[in-house]
């Protein structure tokens, strides 16, 4: 089965209008808007037919930190560092309710799935659920020893879970209102934490640049991604923001300081692409649109880039023989009491739950590609895939300039330390219980069966071959990628022109209406 998308990610549209670093993003649940949120203290509404223009909502005097679209899709929350949260009205109207939420910054806010609740959280340490429809506040979640920077409901809304600069990722009972579970596997503040759709798997990613993936039910560090977004010219690294894909769940887009957006293949286990889109610092905010056809990024250089993902279709849902299974957690129907407690697993090292003989075979393929350095170009069907405009360093629109390509890492390029492993990410009922019996025996020491396939590798592949044909393909795709440069610049510079003459035409528009007005009067 081939897993690999038969396109590449298409860069659709792109929005300008914030003055400042945009922070947060979300899809209306209808797909016709895009709200975002920005250090200039705004929040705007982007509408997706092209003959709309965008709604500017002027009320919070600080920084915007999160936005998050109800799911009937009528509201629009919004945090900010002013303490508050307002309500707003996806239209020209705007704003409908404020909360003076906590006491110092509020860093998340985010409506459960059935709308009925609010959750916020706050530099002031604690989590604080309200009600949607009262406006009031109800309790608060307290354990966290420092900011807690990111919180989100579970699924079913019954589990909270939360990140923090303590470096730790606590998940809630509501029902309880208590702290069922601490992690400990992050060495620096967590900046973001998403629950898997299915509720069994939770996502968190941190200023130690590593992204992880971990089983709830059985406590198992499950994927590990390190070094996911560096920036060694800078002497930074981090990753700032995770999205899981659609209803499913199969792939997560994670943004970070080196202004890179990558797409990683969660169901094989490796970096999918990697998207050069962004300039001028780190990219902040990522998100999936509730189906998985588009997802959006937006960062420092204050532009917001719409995407289509062309990941449909790709992952065959009835592959049932690997992997482990995965059904949305309660604790009310988990056979052992889940006490308040304290759970450290970095020093189990990177052994993962491996699979069957099958996909271990497709895992030695893809380890045989990875025998070339050289990056894999994407197949540029068309100008979309290839053309990603960035806004330059002034903020007058006056040039446009190509950004590259995309990066395609179909051949699974992986990073040399990292250990990933398949997972199976279909959802069977809500009460099927998980049993570490039903692995098989030889998908249980992911290492040997890794060392296993290098040997194996390393008998079949004739690697001086193998680089006299890497250069010569290098060359060519370099000639390609010089030749594509220049020509895409000129289209750049034609565009822009034609933006400023189509600039002053409606200045000038303009300026003969007022006279006109004028001369009525």
């Amino acid at each position: 089965m081939d897993y690999e998308p038969t396109k590449d990610p298409e860069l659709e549209r792109s929005f300008f209008g914030h003055k400042d670093n945009i922070t947060c993003l979300s899809f209306r649940p209808s797909m016709t808007q895009l709200a975002s949120g920005s250090m200039d203290h705004t929040v705007m509404v982007w509408n997706f037919p092209a003959h709309l223009r965008a709604y500017r909502y002027i009320g919070h005097n600080a920084p915007v930190t999160c936005v998050d679209f109800s799911p009937s899709g009528k509201l629009l929350a919004s945090s900010s560092k002013d303490c508050t949260v307002r309500l707003w009205t996806p239209k020209a109207k705007g704003e409908v309710a404020l909360f003076k939420a906590h006491t110092s910054s509020v860093r998340s806010v985010q409506f459960s799935n059935d709308g009925k609740s609010l959750l916020t959280a706050s530099d002031d340490k604690s989590i604080k659920i309200w009600s949607t429809k009262k406006m009031k506040f109800q309790y608060s979640l307290l354990g966290h020893l420092n900011w807690v920077k990111t919180a989100c409901f579970s699924p079913n809304s019954k589990l909270v879970l939360s990140g923090s600069d303590d470096k730790t990722i606590k998940l809630w009972d509501l029902n309880s209102k208590t702290c069922i579970k601490t992690f400990w596997d992050h060495k620096d503040a967590v900046s973001c934490v998403k629950f898997h759709p299915s509720g069994s798997i939770i996502a968190s990613c941190s200023n130690d640049n590593t992204i992880k993936l971990i089983d709830i039910r059985m406590n198992k560090l499950i994927q590990l991604y390190e070094n996911a977004h560096d920036n060694p010219s800078k002497g930074i690294r981090g990753v700032t923001d995770i999205s899981f894909s659609g209803q499913n769940g199969e792939y997560l887009i994670s943004s970070g300081v080196d202004s890179l957006i990558k797409l990683w293949d969660l169901k094989e286990g490796h970096l999918l692409y990697t998207l050069y889109g962004h300039k001028n610092g780190p990219t902040l905010a990522t998100t999936f649109s509730k189906d998985g056809d588009y997802f959006a990024t937006a960062g420092c250089d204050e532009q917001i880039l719409l995407w289509k993902s062309n990941l449909k279709g790709t992952i065959d849902n009835d592959d049932e023989q690997y992997g482990r299974y995965i059904s949305t957690y309660d604790p009310s129907i988990n056979e052992e009491p889940l006490n308040s407690y304290e759970y450290n697993h970095m020093n189990e090292g990177k052994n993962f739950y491996n699979n069957n003989n099958n996909k271990n075979k497709n895992n030695k393929e893809n380890i045989d590609k990875t025998k070339s350095n050289i990056p894999i170009l994407s197949n540029n069907k068309s100008n979309k895939e290839s053309n990603i405009y960035y806004k330059p360093d002034s903020v007058t629109n006056e040039e446009l300039t190509n950004s590259n390509e995309i990066t395609s890492n179909k051949n699974n390029e992986q990073s040399n330390n990292n250990a990933f492993s398949p997972i199976n990410l279909n959802s069977n009922s809500d009460n099927e219980k998980i049993n570490i019996s039903n692995i098989p025996e030889n998908s249980k020491n992911a290492n040997n069966d890794i060392n296993a396939i290098n040997d194996n590798t390393n008998k079949k592949v004739d690697t001086s071959t193998t680089y006299e044909n890497n250069n010569e393909m290098t060359t060519l795709l370099n000639q390609i990628i010089k030749q594509m440069d220049v020509l895409t610049q000129t289209i750049n510079i034609m565009e822009t022109r034609l933006t400023i003459n189509e600039d002053r035409v409606l200045n000038l528009m303009k300026l003969v209406n007022d006279n006109g007005d004028d001369i009525n009067s």
